[in-house]
């Protein structure tokens, strides 16, 4: 696997634990604009476009990108985690989502009682599986 795709796996991982969070803020941001950018145009043309606010915010939330992105991600980490046997999830929830990091591979391996070469293994697996779900080149 390139490195670089490992970094990125690792960065995502990294940050797993908080895309309910972001996800909700993202929602809000778009649902709740900064009123700096409203319409100010009062006594105007009235304009021939048929109003459906709800329809207007489902597509927002539809069609944002970023938004997409996030729940993609959690989407896919959620498969290859359920997928997974419970050492594998043990040593990915250890190193990757417990904050802040105060264990090292040796740490982890003792928490799991295997050695720091094996979860590095496990570890590896887990990646690969999880780059050919999100389609990241290896």
């Amino acid at each position: 696997m390139r490195r670089s795709t490992f970094k990125n796996i690792e960065s995502i991982l990294r940050d797993y634990p908080d895309y309910d969070r972001h996800i909700a803020e993202r929602e809000r941001t778009l649902l709740n604009p900064d009123s700096i950018y409203s319409d100010e145009n009062s006594g105007g043309g009235q304009s021939s476009f048929v109003s459906n606010p709800t329809e207007a915010r489902a597509l927002t939330l539809a069609e944002d990108r970023t938004l997409m992105v996030i729940r993609y991600q959690r989407d896919k980490i959620e498969k290859v985690i359920n997928e997974s046997d419970p050492f594998t999830n043990e040593i990915i929830r250890e190193y990757y989502f417990t904050r802040p990091l105060l264990k090292t591979w040796e740490g982890v391996a003792q928490a799991v009682n295997i050695s720091p070469s094996h979860c590095r293994k496990l570890r590896t697996d887990f990646f690969e599986r999880l780059a050919d779900e999100l389609g990241l080149m290896k």
